[in-house]
Order: C-alpha cells, then structure tokens, then sequence
C-alpha cells in the first residue's frame, strides 16, 4: 500500500493532513475541533519541531473569550524556524 503525502509530509486526506490545512490559511483551535472533532494542536507542535514557524494571534469572537488563530509560516530547508510576516 502506498500513501500520497501532503506539503508536510502527513498522509494525505488523514485528521493531520486536514488540520495542517485549515491551519495554514489561519483557523482557531475551536474552528479546527468544531470541524473535525478534534484541536489537533500536535499538529502545530510537530510542524514547529520540522521547523516551519506558528504565529499565533488572538482574537476575540463575538463576545467570548478571546482565541488564538494559529497560522503556519515558512520553513528552511535545515529545519530550523525563519521568521515570516502573517
């Protein structure tokens, strides 16, 4: 059996791959659980170990407490973090 990889390196189409995703573009730990039933945050912490860099912002939703979006920058190609503008 053979498995196509995603730009991370996660299978394609698995939970991982799909947070990576939401993820990349900029989501919310509530985002990401609401859509697949999970936070996925070792997601984010296995991707800064690979080197790209996590910017995390917070924001406020409605009249909540405030979130975090979690945005993947950039990596080098030595795996270590270089800092990129969100």
């Amino acid at each position: 059996m053979t498995f196509t990889k995603d730009e991370f390196g996660f299978i394609a189409g698995s939970l991982k791959s799909k947070a990576a995703a939401m993820y990349k573009t900029g989501a919310t730990r509530l985002t990401v659980e609401k859509t697949i039933g999970y936070a996925m945050l070792n997601v984010l912490s296995e991707l800064e170990m690979l080197g790209y860099t996590i910017h995390k912002k917070k924001v406020r939703i409605g009249k909540n407490r405030p979130h975090y979006l979690y945005t993947i920058g950039g990596r080098n190609e030595k795996g270590k973090k270089i800092k990129t503008e969100v």
